[in-house]
């Protein structure tokens, strides 16, 4: 199971947009729970939890409307939506959510594998098919490619939780070159340092794509190019770098774009990122878990899954209460949980230290029995 976002033109069910708004509200209720003043007016601002749906078995079905839901929690769901559209392709607004797009781009960049569609584009800034098929699925919680020890893809997962951290903390400015974030490796990695491939004659970029697919899909040597050599070597695609990229241009999908967007936008939407994170780690085609939602056993890898057996239980399921509808959604109700006690804490100006040891031991602790990464027996391929 991978939890969908709408999208344009409502293709999909609303998933991870409706567990953000169970979340905060569940966050809110924490909160005022421990304490009856007024919140601390960090990530939350106004918001009230009598203003978000519940996740009540005397309430009816919730269907999640972007105009309607408080304005307040617009950035945290662009957030949410950001690692499945790391452009930004699906909005013609810079914020908000008054304005989806047509989707056309999203999925001219989703389907450009293996096509010319690739000489358009800059590889390496090919976010959509890096978070969905390559290097950067670690996004979503999941492996970036077969085999994959359990502890490298924690690692990232961890590395990329916490630049996020950093960001709904206040702790970055959103206009620091991602150049000058060196305290976060995968940062560096994955985006500041990902230099092109050096092209030899009679090599064309078409086949090196195909290259890159083959060895992130099925892990293969690659030979047959007479120039790649293990997958290892295909981390680094053709395509300029990230180089002049700062938080905000990462966060609103492109070097000239998040103008508008004030610190806090930024800050709410690195915390939909980091919901996103921690739903995803819930969801059955993500990760194998122990019994209960316990310690992670396995991060699965895409690749080796049949999609259709991924996709065949991401939506919202057809309860008629809230709270049915939330039990239809296997890990949805864990998540809810954890991304309560994740918001709240950054909305009680937790240290990243104290909030990256929750994650740590709590959310992504690895099993003792933790294996590398494969599809899932549930997700196989046939």
């Amino acid at each position: 199971m991978r939890y969908e976002i709408e999208g344009s033109w409502d293709l999909n069910d609303p998933v991870h947009e409706t567990l953000t708004l169970f979340t905060l509200r569940a966050a809110l209720k924490r909160i005022l729970a421990r304490n009856m003043n007024d919140l601390d007016n960090q990530i939350l601002g106004d918001l009230h939890p009598m203003v978000l749906p519940a996740n009540s078995k005397y309430i009816s079905r919730y269907e999640f409307k972007p105009k309607a839901v408080p304005a307040t929690t617009s950035e945290f769901i662009r957030g949410v939506i950001w690692p499945d559209d790391p452009k930004c392709y699906l909005f013609t607004c810079d914020r908000g959510l008054s304005n989806y797009s047509d989707g056309v781009l999203w999925a001219a960049e989703f389907k450009a594998l293996g096509t010319p569609r690739h000489t358009q584009l800059s590889l390496n800034q090919m976010l959509i098919a890096r978070s969905h098929f390559g290097d950067l699925q670690f996004l979503h919680a999941m492996a970036t490619k077969p085999g994959e020890a359990p502890q490298k893809t924690r690692q990232k997962v961890l590395e990329w939780a916490r630049f996020n951290i950093e960001i709904a903390s206040g702790r970055i400015d959103p206009d620091t070159p991602l150049k000058d974030i060196k305290n976060i490796p995968i940062i560096q990695e994955s985006f500041v340092n990902f230099r092109p491939l050096p092209v030899k004659q009679g090599l064309s970029a078409q086949r090196i794509f195909g290259a890159v697919i083959e060895a992130y899909m099925h892990g293969s040597a690659l030979a047959a190019t007479g120039h790649l050599k293990a997958p290892s070597e295909i981390l680094n695609y053709a395509g300029a770098s990230f180089g002049e990229w700062s938080t905000r241009s990462l966060l609103s999908g492109g070097v000239n774009r998040g103008k508008k967007l004030s610190n806090i936008d930024i800050r709410r939407r690195s915390t939909g990122i980091l919901l996103h994170l921690i739903q995803d780690s819930f969801a059955e085609g993500h990760t194998e878990r122990e019994p209960g939602y316990g310690p992670i056993r396995q991060f699965h890898d895409y690749g080796a899954q049949d999609p259709h057996k991924h996709s065949s239980k991401d939506s919202m399921g057809e309860g008629k209460t809230t709270k049915e509808q939330i039990d239809l959604i296997p890990g949805a109700a864990k998540a809810i949980e954890a991304g309560a006690y994740l918001v709240a804490m950054l909305e009680e100006t937790a240290t990243p230290d104290r909030i990256m040891n929750h994650l740590e031991n709590n959310v992504f602790k690895l099993s003792k029995n933790a294996k590398p990464a494969g599809p899932g027996d549930s997700f196989k391929k046939p």
